[in-house]
């Protein structure tokens, strides 16, 4: 078989090895300064028009320092697809918002039950889909999934609805005052809803749901004040913000909103994000009232900031900080928290009054900012005076808002919604200053029954048994913090499971640690042996609800341990070894959980089936058919041992929606990445790791997934710079540095990768392993003799692992291709799943010219791993090759429709090519399709050598082809 027919030894090393990783932790990446755009969102008919920076200006300024990135925007501005069209998996239905450098299309996902979702496209320059990944809060809308398709990055959102801040307000101009009651602005909003047409449909079409459930955890109340911000934040459930909202005055309301939007800008601010353009039009309101902040493609990563002083700025200029304004005259960004939260007042004072503080631009901008400037030197306009019903406590907390000094704004979007929540609770100001009169009201609006003389004996009791109270409350306090503290060691212990136990077809050595990590996990509870386990303090002591969720997770981890003990077991292993461990870690779970878990079932009827207990498997099986899948939790454990059992097409939707239910969870986008790995979608899969980077940029899984996904694809200078952040998170580990040694081998630095094969030798690496990869770095480099040194001592050795042993063999085909064979052979005697190994043997029997035998090898692996795309592929290569035009033209349609990537275009290409002789029409489809590979960047170093395609290499078509990919080589050259 050629060189294409498999990955080169670059990709047939990569599984996934035994990383002990350090827990995720949340922490900002250092990510490339994003360009500044404005209305990448709205811009709907009949709002007011807002002043923005254009994008011929961020072009042209773009030109001169970065002409690439200036030549895609260019490039984008363009080719944006039309309605109707399919774009990136999508049907797109209609545009819900047009913005400089982007769009907002209602799609239909036809892959998750053609349901409704916000797509928004917009040039490729990977910074709002990783800023919108690691945003993960009840009022931030979050992000379902991003993709790639030429030169436009797409992020899929929920469809909540069309409804904003500024259609509401657009609303309220019309009339002569804004609403007197929360009811009625519940009313406007509705209205708005009801009327809201989406065009090309013809019909309204309602959101998708409330925004995600709250990530943090919920603060304990310990003094009267406490309690009373709790009562007036709201409850979180569905439905919640209708029930605040209901029942209190338009400006509590609004009160209530602006606190929302300030706690969904402090995650942002906490995470190292600037959102650089607050405005009405970027606050959507679901049906249900609750606010959403959207449209971070303006945002700002600050520890960017911090490298690259030059970044551009963006925003909508009547919502600007007067440092944001002169940021934008003078090109030096200057903006901070400070600035976001200005941009929240002057919205506050838009819906409390439904008027702008300040006058809206309309001229030039270099005409206008120095008479902004001028007028936000002051304080705006007193918001009692336009409306009666602001309370004056209210004002204050706008006009600090306000301030023209930042230093004597609210310092942080936490201190401005805590006053919020605060006045709404008739409680003291704690940043903002107002009369002693109304410091007096509230108290007394919080205190009715303090104001009789009769309950002052009361309140000294009360104080007194609250101070007993107390004494005895420290104890518990203890022992609580301990058992938080197991609960996050557990959560550790967990997240690593699930990272080393999520794939297909992991290595022995990773399984092991994936057992050792549940086991240590359950341990902190104390099972599997204690019976009495729930009695624990570390249990007992956490509320009802937290309890609930360690239950949870103790079955996931039990899940987990049966999924690992399986895959220790060896094909026909009995109930006293493997598989009887991971059947009682199954039945453990079914214990703890109550046996409704999906994926419970769907692992029982494995391992009885394993087992040889037919009946059992039966009755599991029918258990699994009627469990629901309900949480985030059930469709991840479900999509994750389909994927481990090779259902990769099983596994996709599953993990999608998990995802969808939880936006946040790095280890589901990291699964969801290894899912499209093994459907060979190898674009999507990076896409996911991306985003897994960007909730954890701490971890070192996302970063290593994708460097190994950029070994595959032949891209080894971002895998290099993938596995440098590897090796910085993770410099005790022997694997990372092979498979940098293999970068740097596909770079021609042979220098670079034999330090970094003697340092993982250093560290411990197999032997068999780093040998064989030495001895081909130095034959690449000149280095004949030292190779066949390094070659003969690995020959001396027995190998460790069977990745040794597919090395080995791989090193021997050039010389010794009955060996090579042994070597897989070998290797698939230690770890009959090894994808590589079976790889390798095909490739190997097909060069000894035994070409049915190769095709059998990979029936096999077809056969544990059915939507394993390289194998399929390249068994129509072979099939082709026998003339069995059925099987091969059925092998490459199939491969087409699972992921018609430019790599499959080519070897569908080659099959037709073969075919030409026997199957009409198979010359012109080759052409077609070859032609389709080329012009999307594949195969321009095969085509005109490449054996199979010689049944048309003399056609005039395919000369054409040749001659076209010629051309383009020279033109590239000159360039």
């Amino acid at each position: 078989m050629s060189a294409r027919d498999f990955p080169p030894t670059a990709q047939l090393l990569q599984l996934q090895p035994a990383l002990d990783l350090p827990a995720p932790d949340a922490q900002t990446p250092a990510n490339p300064a994003d360009v500044g755009t404005i209305r990448n969102w709205t811009g709907e008919a009949g709002l007011p028009p807002e002043a923005s920076l254009e994008p011929a200006i961020l072009i042209d300024h773009l030109r001169a320092s970065d002409p690439a990135t200036a030549a895609k925007l260019r490039d984008a501005l363009d080719r944006f697809p039309p309605v109707n069209s399919h774009f990136a998996g999508f049907d797109l239905m209609a545009v819900l918002g047009r913005g400089t450098f982007g769009r907002v299309y209602l799609a239909r996902q036809g892959e998750l039950a053609d349901r409704f979702v916000a797509l928004k496209v917009s040039a490729d320059l990977a910074g709002e889909s990783q800023t919108l990944a690691r945003l993960q809060h009840t009022n931030i809308v979050p992000i379902y999934s991003t993709h790639r398709d030429g030169p436009f990055q797409a992020v899929c959102m929920p469809f909540f609805g069309v409804a904003t801040l500024a259609h509401l307000l657009h609303r309220f101009r019309g009339n002569t005052a804004v609403p007197a009651t929360g009811r009625q602005l519940l009313d406007t909003l509705k209205g708005l809803s009801d009327e809201t047409e989406i065009p090309a449909l013809g019909s309204r079409v309602t959101g998708t749901g409330t925004g995600p459930k709250s990530l943090g955890a919920s603060a304990i109340a310990v003094d009267e004040e406490e309690a009373h911000l709790r009562a007036v934040r709201g409850p979180v459930r569905a439905g919640g913000p209708l029930e605040v909202l209901r029942e209190v005055t338009y400006p509590d309301a609004v009160s209530w909103i602006g606190a929302r939007l300030a706690d969904g800008l402090e995650h942002a601010h906490s995470h190292g994000i600037l959102h650089n353009d607050l405005k009405p039009a970027n606050v959507l309101l679901t049906d249900d009232g609750q606010p959403m902040l959207l449209d971070f493609g303006v945002s700002e990563d600050m520890k960017v900031r911090a490298v690259t002083p030059g970044a551009h700025i963006g925003g909508t200029l009547p919502y600007m900080a007067p440092e944001h304004l002169r940021s934008v005259r003078d090109r030096i960004p200057a903006t901070d928290a400070r600035s976001d939260v200005y941009a929240l007042g002057i919205i506050l004072f838009e819906l409390l009054t439904g008027e702008h503080p300040f006058r809206v631009p309309v001229g030039k901008l270099e005409d206008e900012i120095p008479l902004m400037l001028t007028e936000r030197s002051a304080l705006p306009p007193r918001l009692r005076a336009r409306n009666g019903q602001v309370s004056r406590g209210l004002e204050a907390i706008v006009r600090k808002c306000l301030e023209p000094d930042a230093a004597h704004r609210y310092q942080t979007a936490a201190d401005l919604r805590d006053d919020l929540d605060r006045h709404r609770a008739d409680l003291p100001l704690r940043f903002a200053r107002v009369p002693v009169r109304e410091r007096v009201r509230k108290w007394a609006r919080r205190h009715p029954r303090l104001t009789s003389h009769l309950s002052l004996a009361t309140v000294a009791v009360t104080a007194l048994a609250l101070c007993l109270g107390g004494l005895f409350a420290a104890s518990a306090r203890a022992e609580r913090s301990d058992a938080a503290v197991n609960a996050r060691h557990f959560d550790d212990d967990l997240k690593s499971a699930h990272y080393l136990l999520s794939t297909r077809a992991p290595e022995p050595a990773t399984v092991e640690e994936g057992v050792a990590k549940c086991t240590a996990a359950l341990a902190r509870y104390g099972l599997p042996d204690d019976v009495r386990w729930e009695r624990r303090p570390e249990f007992r002591t956490l509320s009802a609800q937290e309890q609930q969720q360690v239950r949870t997770k103790i079955a996931e981890a039990c899940l987990l341990l049966a999924r690992g003990q399986a895959l220790r077991a060896k094909p026909g292993a009995s109930a006293d070894g493997a598989l009887g461990e991971a059947l009682r870690a199954n039945e453990l779970a079914e214990q703890i959980a109550g046996g409704t878990t999906k994926a419970l079932w769907e692992q029982r009827a494995d391992l009885m089936r394993r087992l040889g207990r037919s009946e059992g498997a039966s009755r599991s099986a029918e258990k699994a058919k009627d469990a629901p899948l309900a949480t985030a939790g059930d469709y991840y454990l479900s999509g994750t041992e389909a994927m481990t059992n090779g259902k990769h097409r099983e596994a996709l939707p599953l993990l999608r929606k998990a995802i969808e239910l939880d936006p946040g969870d790095f280890s589901s986008h990291l699964s969801l990445g290894r899912c499209y790995e093994g459907l060979g979608r190898y674009s999507d899969a990076s896409a996911c790791y991306t985003t897994a980077i960007a909730l954890r940029p701490d971890h070192a899984g996302g970063y290593y997934a994708r460097g190994l996904v950029a070994l595959r694809t032949h891209d080894p200078a971002r895998a290099k710079s993938d596995l440098d952040k590897t090796a910085d998170l993770l410099p005790e580990t022997a694997d990372v540095y092979l498979n940098r040694a293999l970068a740097h081998q596909e770079l021609k630095d042979y220098a670079a990768g034999l330090r970094d094969l003697e340092h993982a030798t250093e560290l411990g690496a197999p032997q068999v392993r780093a040998l064989c990869m030495r001895a081909q770095i130095k034959h690449l480099s000149g280095d004949k003799d030292g190779a066949k040194k390094d070659l003969a001592e690995a020959m001396k050795l027995n190998a460790e692992d069977d990745v040794g042993l597919v090395a080995r063999g791989i090193a021997r085909l050039s010389t010794d291709l009955a060996g090579a064979v042994s070597d897989f052979d070998a290797a698939l005697a230690i770890n009959p799943r090894s994808i590589p190994a079976q790889q390798n043997k095909a490739h190997t029997q097909a060069k000894m010219g035994k070409t049915r035998d190769a095709i059998r090898t990979l029936d096999a692996l077809l056969e544990q791993f059915p939507d394993y795309v390289p194998a399929r592929s390249g068994r129509g290569v072979l099939h082709a090759r026998l003339g069995n035009a059925t099987e091969a033209i059925a092998d490459a349609t199939d491969v087409l429709k699972r992921e018609p990537s430019p790599v499959n275009a080519y070897q569908a290409a080659c099959v037709y090519a073969l075919l030409d002789k026997v199957q009409p029409g198979a010359r012109a489809e080759a052409i077609r399709l070859l032609t389709a590979a080329l012009r999307r960047g594949f195969g321009h170093e095969h085509v005109e050598s490449d054996k199979d395609l010689d049944p048309i290499r003399g056609t005039p078509e395919f000369k054409r082809v040749v001659e076209s990919v010629q051309a383009l080589r020279t033109d590239v050259g000159r360039q």
